[in-house]
This record gives structure tokens, sequence and C-alpha cells, in this order.
């Protein structure tokens, strides 16, 4: 089985410290839609996520930021259509995994 997801919504991120060295990000994302394959079929999933980011990223110079982060994310799912055909279900998906980043703030 192979899934993949497109998500999109609003997110709030917090600087903890007042070096900007720690934050905390919190995404509500209104529109997740998957799309699973299992060697056969196509299966469109719709529904809604979300991601809890926790990063520390020291600077390298003024403007420039590099990190690394633990993210918490979660994804359920309410429609499955296949073949044009819609079903309601409850699909839930989560994730617990590293990142790393490199941000520029201006």
């Amino acid at each position: 089985q192979n899934l993949s997801s497109n998500d999109m919504g609003p997110s709030v991120r917090w600087q903890i410290d007042k070096r900007r060295l720690f934050s905390l990000t919190a995404v509500y994302n209104i529109i997740c839609k998957g799309s699973l394959n299992d060697g056969s079929t196509n299966k469109i999933l719709n529904g809604e996520s979300y991601l809890v980011k926790l990063a520390i990223e020291p600077a390298i110079n003024e403007t420039l930021f590099v990190g690394v982060a633990v993210n918490y994310y979660g994804a359920f799912y309410k429609t499955l259509t296949v073949s044009s055909n819609q079903t309601t279900i409850n699909y839930n998906n989560t994730w617990f995994y590293p990142s790393i980043s490199l941000s520029y703030r201006y």
C-alpha cells in the first residue's frame, strides 16, 4: 500500500525564548486530501489533519538559522472515494518523526 497526502491550513508559531532559539509550531489543516493505492485501485481520502513541531534553531548569522525538530502529525480521514462512489469512513494515521531546517528571517 502507498499513502500520500497533501494538506493545507493555518499555522501558529511561538518563539519560546527571547533569543528565538526554541520554537513551538501548531498547524491545523482544514484540507487534507490523500491518495491510497493498494496495488489494484486508487482511493481518494478526504479529512483533516494537524501537526505539532518543537524545534531548536541556532543562528548562523543575523538572518540565517539552522535547526532540528521533532514533529507529531495526525491525519483523520472522513470520506473515501473509489470510482466516483463516496463512503463515510473513520481512518486515522499518525506519525512521529524528526526533521532539519534552514530558515531566513528578515
